[in-house]
């Protein structure tokens, strides 16, 4: 199922040093009830989900470690086979209280930003799409500029502190699901970035296993270029992230819950301000039946209102239950099927593919083989 270059994952030593390269392979089919799902033609079933990578890391010396990888993906309309540049970083580490990375570095958000691009980590073929959307991947992993972080104890017995804080510049992929977003309203944004800055902290607690989170990043987009209905006028977007969450793992139990506040504001030319207040918030569970097979469900919504606040209005929000099963073959070769019921259109169905409108529900199965070395 994977070409025979994938097949790389070794260590060798340059100079005394250890490198490691690793890589990733997924492929999955995704079949809909009603509507067309993240611009694939999932009516009739697709394979349009593919994506693949390598990485390669290595220390320098013992306190600094470069590192990069190289990610391609095709889903429906979106990726188009562009090689891109997910991450390449140099990360030296003061002592064991303070570090520092730079380059094009992940973006330390919540429970799984900083991790959505190892497939192999989790039991879900798509994690929650109100706060993780598949479509969006590559500008929210990562950001160009810095991240510092360290760690330290708590006195009396009351756990350990991890903190990360960051800064730089985000750019929109061209051929990521923004830009074609807004190119099917009318809008064509041309080369859009922006800075970015934010702060994540974990209070990893005295009770074994579970650890408390909170982020925020403030962010601000601009499209000097952009044209609205064959008329120029720049388009700005400045959004606040605020995020809280929980995760507990005990035995073959884990359980995770996310919640997301992110107030924008959003500008096309001169016009004023328009507010578009986002409440996000889901719910997750998995059990480890055996050492091969886990299972798990969740449950999302999604309060993101564009220019109205009508919370009757599908295209307003999305409730999405779904329900998961993993099968490990190996230590490299897993299997992910997953149902998923959706109520509303708020996330991941594009008008431009629906010609025929929307409908409020959709069924969606997707099946995924996963290869990771």
């Amino acid at each position: 199922m994977a070409p025979g270059v994938l097949h790389a994952q070794f260590d060798f030593h340059v100079d005394g040093r250890d490198v490691e390269v690793h890589s990733f392979a997924q492929q999955g089919f995704v079949y809909s009830s009603a509507n067309n799902f993240l611009t694939m033609d999932t009516s009739s079933g697709s394979f349009g989900m593919t994506d693949f990578g390598a990485n390669i890391s290595t220390k320098i010396t013992d306190k600094f470690r470069v590192g990069a990888q190289i990610f391609d993906y095709n889903l429906g309309a979106l990726g188009n086979w562009k090689p891109q540049l997910d991450w390449a970083f140099g990360d030296y580490k003061f002592n064991s209280y303070f570090g520092v990375r730079a380059g094009k570095v992940k973006t330390p958000i919540g429970l799984f930003n900083d991790v959505q691009d190892v497939d192999v980590l989790f039991p879900w073929a798509l994690l929650p799409e109100s706060v993780y959307p598949p479509d969006l991947r590559a500008f929210h992993l990562a950001h160009v500029g810095f991240v510092a972080y360290g760690g330290f104890g708590l006195p009396a017995k009351a756990g350990s502190v991890s903190w990360q804080g960051y800064a730089g510049l985000r750019t929109l992929d061209q051929d990521g699901g923004i830009v074609l977003a807004y190119e099917q309203s009318g809008t064509i944004l041309g080369h859009t970035s922006g800075p970015t800055i934010g702060a994540d902290i974990r209070w990893n607690t005295p009770v074994t296993g579970l650890f408390l989170g909170a982020s925020y990043a403030k962010t601000e987009l601009n499209s000097p270029a952009a044209v609205t209905d064959d008329v120029p006028g720049a388009v700005k977007d400045k959004y606040d992230t605020q995020d809280f969450y929980a995760d507990f793992e005990k035995g073959r139990l884990k359980l995770d819950v996310e919640a997301t506040i992110e107030p924008s504001w959003l500008r096309f030319g001169n016009e004023a301000f328009v507010y578009n207040p986002s409440r996000i918030w889901y719910v997750m569970g998995a059990w480890h039946f055996t050492r091969k097979f886990t299972g798990g469900s969740y449950y999302s919504r999604d309060f993101s209102f564009d220019g109205d606040r009508d919370r009757s209005n599908p295209a307003n929000y999305s409730k999405e239950l779904a329900l998961t099963g993993r099968y490990d073959f190996s230590h490299h070769i897993y299997v992910k099927l997953e149902g998923h019921y959706i109520d509303g259109t708020g996330d991941g169905f594009y008008t431009g593919d629906n010609p025929r409108g929307l409908d409020r529900v959709s069924k969606i199965l997707i099946a995924k083989i996963g290869y990771a070395f």
